[in-house]
C-alpha cells in the first residue's frame, strides 16, 4: 500500500466518524475569500450569454492518478463566445473560486476538456478531465461534439441507439425500404439532442454564487466557509450543475451525486434517495389501497335494475 493510499484510507476513516457523530467538521472549516467571491461575482455579471453545453469533470487531487483516487471537480460550460470553468478550492488557507474565461473556438473545445501536469520523470503531460456527468447536444447532431466529451451512461446511449439504428436500416433494406439517418433521428428528439434545456445565462451563476456562499445564523446572514469535508469542490460542483440543469435532466445529477466521496456527501446522496424510495412506497402502498376499496354504486343505476 502506497503512502497516498493510506493517507487517504485514514482520513476517509476520520471524515466518516466525524460525520457520524456530526461532530468535529468545523476542524476542516477554511474562512471564505470575500473579496476573491465577489471578484468573479462581477466578472460573471458582465456575461449574459447562454448556456449550450455543460460538464462535471475530475482529475486527481495531485494531478496524476498514482494510487490516490481523491478527485477535484469543476464546472465547465461552453456559452458561446466563452469557454468558462469554474471550482472551489482551498487556497492560501482561505475558500476561494478559480475562474477561466476563453474564447470558444471550435478548435479549442477539445482542450477545454484537457489539463497539464508537471511530473519528475516525463515533465510536463496532458491529461484528460474524467467527465463525471454531461449535457451537451448530441455528436449526431453537432460533429463539434465528440464522443470524447460525454458522460459514460451518455456514451453507452449512443452506442446503443446507433447499433439500434444500423439494425432497423438492414431490415428496412431488406424489405425493400428506403431508411435514413436523419429520418430516425427526427423520432429520438430525447436520444439525439439538438440543443439543451438551459433557462440559465452565465450571469446567473453569481446569483448561486452569493447563496452557496451564504447562511443565516439567528437573523444574521453570514459567510460558509470551505470545507473540504462538508462544502468541497465535489458538493460546489455537484450543486451549481443541478441549479443549471437539475429541472430538466435529474438523471444526469443523480449519475453525479452518486460518484461523490466526501463522507458528508455520501450520506446526503443516501438520505435523499430514502426520501425519494419512501415517497414511491407512500404512493404505491396509497395507489393499492384505491384499488382494493369497494367500488361505490350508483343509486341512478340501481333504481333502473328494480324497475
Amino acid at each position: 500500500m502506497s503512502i497516498w493510499t493510506s493517507l487517504e484510507s485514514t482520513s476517509q476513516s476520520i471524515g466518516t466518524v466525524m460525520v457520524a457523530s456530526n461532530s468535529g467538521l468545523s476542524l476542516f472549516d477554511r474562512p471564505l475569500d470575500r473579496q476573491n467571491r465577489d471578484v468573479v461575482c462581477t466578472y460573471l455579471n458582465e456575461l449574459p450569454h447562454k448556456i449550450v453545453a455543460v460538464w462535471i469533470c475530475a482529475r486527481p487531487v495531485n494531478g496524476m492518478a498514482n494510487g490516490y483516487s481523491y478527485e477535484h471537480w469543476c464546472v465547465k460550460i461552453q456559452a458561446p463566445p466563452s469557454l468558462i470553468s469554474i471550482d472551489f478550492l482551498e487556497s492560501d488557507g482561505r475558500g476561494k473560486f478559480g475562474l477561466s474565461v476563453t474564447t470558444a473556438m471550435e478548435a479549442e473545445l477539445q482542450d477545454f476538456l484537457m489539463y497539464y501536469v508537471q511530473t519528475q520523470d516525463k515533465g510536463r503531460q496532458r491529461m484528460k478531465w474524467r467527465i463525471v456527468s454531461s449535457v451537451t447536444p448530441s455528436p449526431l447532431i453537432n460533429n463539434s461534439y465528440k464522443p470524447d466529451y460525454l458522460d459514460p451512461h451518455e456514451l453507452s446511449t449512443l452506442k446503443k441507439y446507433m447499433k439500434s439504428l444500423k439494425k432497423k436500416s438492414k431490415n428496412k433494406a431488406n424489405n425493400g425500404q428506403q431508411s435514413s439517418l436523419a429520418n430516425h433521428m427526427a423520432n429520438d428528439d430525447e436520444i439525439v439532442l439538438k440543443k439543451i434545456k438551459c433557462n440559465k445565462k452565465v450571469c446567473d451563476i453569481a446569483d448561486f454564487l452569493e447563496m452557496w456562499t451564504e447562511f443565516e445564523d439567528k437573523n444574521k446572514r453570514k459567510d460558509k466557509p470551505y470545507n473540504a469535508v462538508s462544502h468541497n469542490c465535489q458538493q460546489f460542483a455537484l450543486h451549481l450543475f443541478k441549479y443549471l440543469i437539475g429541472s430538466t435532466y435529474p438523471q444526469k445529477v443523480e449519475d453525479a451525486s452518486k460518484q461523490t466521496q466526501s463522507p458528508f456527501d455520501i450520506k446526503e446522496h443516501k438520505e435523499q434517495n430514502k426520501g425519494k424510495n419512501d415517497d414511491n412506497t407512500t404512493n404505491n402502498n396509497n395507489n393499492n389501497n384505491n384499488n382494493n376499496k369497494p367500488k361505490k354504486s350508483n343509486p341512478d343505476q340501481d333504481d333502473e335494475k328494480t324497475q
